[in-house]
């Protein structure tokens, strides 16, 4: 998933040599993916929020 979001431009990587092990991949949203973050965390909000409303229907039966 790491991979896709840099291929689009939403985050940037840098990789830094580990001081005791491997290289770390680190990982820097940028403004468009913030933009693309919040507009997805709006969506799942309101798809959980369905979901519960359907589930507290399901249960109070």
């Amino acid at each position: 998933m790491a991979l896709r979001l840099q291929c689009t431009e939403m985050v940037t990587a840098q990789r830094r040599e580990g001081e005791t092990g491997p290289a770390c991949r680190y990982y820097r949203i940028i403004d468009a993916g913030g933009a693309v973050l919040r507009r997805t965390a709006t969506g799942w909000e309101v798809f959980a929020h369905a979901v519960n409303a359907l589930l507290r229907k399901v249960v109070i039966r």
